[in-house]
């Protein structure tokens, strides 16, 4: 299947102070939403492998040592969850497999 690669964050504000005073609250604010989802334990602590799990499931990247691989949404996918044969696609397929 086809992914991209998300890498490499940034997070560079605008030369004007106003407006880099904005992009800052807005960075923040979605920050905030995508923590809010934070799945912790009871009994347990926030940690940084609990924040990374929530930002990749919200495709939200947010520390420069962040790697995600979303899917290609605008391409159509057929037998989803299955190993993909090359005869379902026009065009050639890559088939990768990612261990955990």
């Amino acid at each position: 299947m086809y992914h991209k690669l998300l890498y490499s964050f940034q997070f560079t504000p605008s030369s004007n102070p106003r407006t880099a005073t904005k992009q800052k609250q807005r960075f923040e604010r979605s920050v905030r939403r995508v923590l809010k989802d934070e799945n912790i334990n009871p009994g347990g602590t926030s940690s940084t492998s609990t924040k990374l799990a929530a930002a990749r499931k919200r495709k939200f990247l947010f520390l420069d040592s962040q790697k995600l691989r979303p899917r290609v949404k605008h391409l159509h996918y057929k037998k989803s969850g299955l190993i993909p044969d090359q005869d379902d696609y026009n065009a050639r397929i890559l088939l990768m497999i990612v261990q955990n």
